[in-house]
């Protein structure tokens, strides 16, 4: 399994990285998000997570992950609009918030008519102490400093919920309409993932 391969140590070494890194320490190279970034993999809670990982979550306990991955991913773009001042990475935000809400929004509707209701597990709790982090994170930081790190969250935290969609969520999903809710998720995830990718180049290259 590969859901928390950046796990949630990772988000103090974005932060120890943001403030060691130079100007001109940002991506030189195409896809090469990595640097200015460790991914962590010795995480001391890595065999509780794997444990937590083997077990086959119900339909209930994944919408429960669902919204938590999407309700911060609302929280962290609010906060870009706040403490940004470049239009792209406002705009990103903008885009994050909509189409997270969108999400968020098809599966409350969804949940209604199937008469599912969300029940916290592990895994949601997880992702959610992890997002919670970034917050904290975050709030450090504003301007310049607050994009590369914001950028970075959230390759971070997109590569995450692709893992848990792709291992997890939809092999586990019981009823149809859910699974279907799910894998149209993942392409918009996707997207995420590569915007934010892209936009963390073009940043680097002004600077």
């Amino acid at each position: 399994m590969i859901l928390f391969k950046v796990c949630r140590v990772a988000g103090l070494a974005i932060a120890a990285t943001l403030v060691g890194v130079s100007a001109s320490a940002a991506p030189t190279a195409e896809g090469d998000d990595s640097v200015g970034m460790a991914e962590v993999s010795g995480d001391p809670g890595a065999a509780a997570i794997a444990e937590d990982e083997s077990r086959r979550l119900d339909d209930p306990q994944i919408a429960a992950v669902m919204d938590a991955v999407n309700t911060h991913e609302i929280q962290e773009a609010h906060l870009a609009l706040v403490r940004s001042l470049n239009p792209e990475v406002r705009a990103f935000a903008l885009k994050m918030i909509v189409d997270h809400a969108a999400m968020k929004e098809q599966q409350t509707r969804l949940l209604a008519r199937l008469g599912v209701v969300p029940m916290g597990n592990p895994v949601s709790a997880r992702v959610a102490a992890i997002r919670e982090e970034h917050l904290a994170l975050l709030r450090l930081h504003s301007g310049l400093g607050f994009d590369i790190l914001y950028l970075h969250v959230q390759i971070q935290d997109h590569r995450t919920a692709l893992a848990l969609l792709d291992e997890q969520l939809i092999p586990s999903a019981r009823e149809p309409a859910l699974r279907a809710l799910l894998l149209q998720a993942r392409p918009i995830m996707a997207q995420h993932l590569a915007l934010s990718q892209a936009l963390l180049l073009r940043l680097g290259a002004r600077r």
